[in-house]
């Protein structure tokens, strides 16, 4: 896995970890949402991208008008050219073993071309993340994932390797 890179995810994770706040995994008649990849400590978390920018862009208003203009959940981005919704209020870790392939787009050209975002918005999303994160260790509820029970089970897993 590489930081900055988008990623699929294999339904396996998916079934691991049901019951865990992650967001659904199929989109409607395309292939699964990709994820963008951050690391923070030695540990690779996935950011769920969504292109309902008026449902999120609505939510991050009411967000920062409720938390006085600091509000760390939700960073608008472009994608391929598009605009996109970059939710870190959903992150969730992750390890090499449950990522299906590196997503990718169709050049016009007959090739596949993996994308990526501006390097300054990569650094906020890492930023970001990163703060996400520490307010999360501090016990405050900003995260809709079980992170402590997905990062024990995959400690286990690399353990029993």
């Amino acid at each position: 896995m590489e930081v900055g890179k988008f990623y699929i995810i294999k339904d396996e994770y998916y079934e691991k970890f049901a019951d865990c706040g992650l967001m659904g995994n199929k989109g409607s008649g395309h292939e699964r949402p990709c994820y963008y990849c951050v690391e923070i400590k030695g540990l690779y978390y996935m950011i769920p991208i969504s292109s309902q920018l008026s449902k999120y862009r609505e939510l991050y208003r009411k967000k920062m008008k409720k938390y006085h203009g600091r509000y760390h959940g939700i960073r608008f981005g472009n994608l391929n050219g598009r605009p996109r919704a970059f939710l870190l209020q959903n992150l969730f870790p992750i390890t090499q073993k449950y990522i299906d392939h590196v997503y990718t787009i169709d050049d016009g050209k007959n090739h596949k071309k993996e994308i990526t975002v501006n390097p300054a918005f990569q650094k906020e999303l890492q930023s970001t993340a990163e703060e996400i994160l520490k307010i999360y260790r501090k016990g405050m509820k900003v995260l809709f994932t079980d992170l402590e029970y997905i990062i024990g089970e995959l400690e286990k897993e690399q353990q029993n390797k």
